[in-house]
């Protein structure tokens, strides 16, 4: 698994294809970062000022890596129509000695998100997770404030497995922040009705089938 190509390939899904961090994306990935309202969302611990050109060079270093070196894997989320970004999606803390993971997703502008593009590249995780590199456990940690997506992420099957009080500082005016943290197993991703359902009419297969 540490060494297998899989875990390199693009995902392609009706609309959108996802591939891994390059070089040029460093402008795309800066104008991500310095959104203070999308990343009070989606990382409020990534660094929000980095330089392209050094953002540049890390982003080709880790490129060079396998994400089971690095811990994570990384995506640009892009329309297939016209090429361009629509948003971030991450694998992180990856363990494969416990075959679980961590899962992080992105849309910077608000408009995306009510377009079913968070969902289809979801899917198209959700089946590299459990069918391509046959992880076990994927997880989610959702800021309380988030209501709209943990409530998105328990429709779509996640259990939520903890409520953590006071568990971050905000990095940016120092209070506490509250944590949801969320679990989906294999054995439950495969008897899910609803990705099932969902997967067939997104991206023409059934991703929960072995």
């Amino acid at each position: 698994a540490e060494v297998d190509s899989c875990w390199l390939k693009p995902l392609e899904g009706k609309k959108l294809f996802l591939r891994r961090y390059e070089a040029q994306d460093a402008a795309y990935l800066r104008y991500c970062h310095q959104n203070n309202d999308f990343m009070a969302l989606y990382n409020q611990y990534i660094p929000r000022h980095q330089p392209v050109d050094e953002l540049a060079a890390k982003l080709q270093q880790v490129q060079a890596l396998h994400p089971c070196q690095t811990k994570s894997a990384d995506w640009i989320i892009l329309r297939k129509n016209s090429g361009q970004p629509a948003g971030i999606a991450n694998l992180a803390d990856i363990n494969l000695a416990h075959r679980r993971a961590e899962f992080l997703i992105g849309l910077p502008d608000p408009e995306d998100r009510t377009r079913g593009i968070a969902l289809e590249a979801t899917l198209l995780i959700l089946d590299y997770v459990f069918n391509r590199v046959k992880l076990n456990k994927l997880t989610t940690n959702v800021y309380a404030g988030n209501f709209f997506s943990q409530k998105n992420t328990l429709a779509l099957g996640f259990t939520q497995e903890s409520f953590l009080r006071e568990h971050l500082v905000d990095p940016v005016h120092g209070n506490f922040l509250d944590v949801y943290g969320n679990g989906m197993i294999a054995r439950d991703y495969r008897s899910n009705s609803r990705i099932s359902k969902l997967s067939r009419r997104l991206l023409g297969r059934d991703i929960t089938a072995a």
